[in-house]
């Protein structure tokens, strides 16, 4: 998505509009992903965001759904993701599509060259996810999860 940004927002002080995208990252079995329109926008301080390692000009917030992420994201959670970030660098939450699936996942690079996905929830028996390099070209990296906001 293509976001234009005035660079005079990104002064000490100033808010930054970022996007909420109308698409669900599944903390379970996955989402489809039907589209990527914004629905509405956070604010959110420049400052913090630089703070976090999100260049505000590719900061975006994506909704949560389920439970495979527990305790670190709740279901309804939102996300700050950088959209910068469209490669593995190291093994943090990343938002990703998989086979047509948006998903929200912890991302590991495995020596044989597969990567592995996975879940923070064992105790509802959410299992690691191992793609086989065949399969590598249908994993794309939307982002990097960089923060998250949750409701009490």
């Amino acid at each position: 998505m293509l976001q234009l940004v005035d660079p005079e927002a990104f002064r000490e002080g100033a808010l930054v509009m970022l996007p909420r995208l109308d698409v669900e990252l599944s903390a379970g079995a996955g989402a489809l992903v039907e589209s990527e329109d914004v629905e509405s926008f956070f604010a959110m301080h420049a400052a913090y965001l630089r703070e976090i390692g999100v260049n505000p000009a590719f900061a975006t917030t994506i909704r949560v759904r389920g439970r495979s992420m527990m305790p670190t994201l709740a279901d309804r959670d939102w996300v700050i993701v950088d959209t910068s970030i469209d490669s593995v660098v190291d093994e943090g939450l990343y938002a990703v599509v998989y086979g047509g699936l948006s998903l929200i996942k912890r991302i590991r690079l495995m020596r044989d060259g597969t990567v592995k996905l996975s879940s923070d929830n064992r105790d509802e028996g959410y299992d690691d996810e191992v793609i086989p390099p065949s399969e590598l070209p249908e994993l794309r990296i939307a982002g990097r999860v960089r923060g998250h906001l949750r409701g009490i």
